[in-house]
């Protein structure tokens, strides 16, 4: 039901997008926003969930392969409330499910794992039905990827999409994080979502609605995200990168995050010095393009 349910909303979508099927503009498609994709949370949200629910039925199939109806070893690695007395307990929805300390079953990859690949079998189809002509990127990862997920992926698409934030002020892109994910799926990575933010802006953006970077001055912002746009540049899995957003976020905003992350203000005049300094970085990219210095310190066609 779950998987028929999936499936119409990918083609009540798509059929609102069928304009730009033939649009040589267009790259391809996201699958998704930032769907979250947190191992333990799914894992132990399908214990809370109805029999009738798809993911609870995937939930109790791999517990019948994995515990072969050992109800004491499955409640040594969780607690479960109401405590279920017998194996066939466990299709009712429990108030409470969580890991015991020091207890995550490995069973918790091949669970996710599952229903990933679904997740992608299902919406690539979909996609490619209706325009088979371009490219397929994964949701949009919120600069954290799960393994099993990532691996479910690369079966299916084009492309991983992933938002990165820079974890310093200068604009380091960490090696391992691209590497891995390439790595993981066998595909190129798309930065879909990059950012810098600075306390002195032109909107009254206070940068205080969550965990981005923000720096000091727009110079320190311009030269921030200029050196973030190079540094993933020369990862040689690394296909393009996208800035978020064309506006700054109005300080007013029910339920804004409040950021500078604009490339113009909100009287749509542009941040200059941001706006130089990637156009500057933006013709350097060719010619970074895959000079990262590997682990082995080659670089790297």
């Amino acid at each position: 039901a779950e998987g028929v349910a999936a499936r119409q909303r990918y083609r009540e979508a798509l059929a609102k997008a069928a304009r730009f099927r033939s649009d040589p503009l267009l790259m391809g498609y996201l699958l998704d926003g930032q769907l979250g994709w947190w191992d333990e949370g799914l894992f132990l949200h399908a214990f809370r969930r109805p029999a009738t629910d798809p993911l609870k039925a995937t939930l109790l199939t791999l517990l019948d392969r994995t515990y072969r109806g050992d109800l004491r070893a499955l409640l040594d690695d969780v607690v479960l409330e109401p405590a279920p007395k017998a194996w066939q307990d466990l299709a009712g929805a429990a108030r409470r499910s969580e890991f015991r300390p020091g207890h995550r079953p490995l069973l918790v990859e091949a669970y996710v794992g599952r229903i990933a690949e679904g997740f992608y079998r299902t919406a690539t189809e979909e996609i490619r039905k209706a325009d088979p002509d371009h490219l397929i990127f994964s949701d949009r990862y919120g600069s954290f990827y799960s393994q099993p997920v990532v691996r479910a992926a690369g079966r299916y698409v084009d492309a991983i999409a992933t938002a990165y934030d820079s974890p310093t002020a200068d604009g380091f892109a960490e090696p391992s994080y691209f590497e891995t994910l390439a790595k993981l799926s066998g595909k190129p990575v798309l930065v879909a979502e990059t950012y810098f933010a600075a306390a002195d802006n032109r909107s009254g953006d206070r940068n205080t609605r969550g965990p981005y970077q923000t720096v000091g001055t727009q110079a320190e912002r311009a030269a921030g995200a200029a050196e973030l746009l190079r540094q993933i540049a020369r990862f040689p899995f690394t296909v393009g990168a996208h800035w978020f957003q064309w506006a700054d976020q109005p300080p007013s905003s029910p339920g804004g995050e409040d950021f500078n992350m604009g490339l113009v203000d909100l009287k749509d005049q542009p941040y200059e010095e941001l706006t130089d300094a990637l156009t500057r970085a933006n013709g350097d990219l060719a010619t970074l393009h895959g000079t990262w210095p590997g682990r082995d310190g080659r670089v790297r066609p």
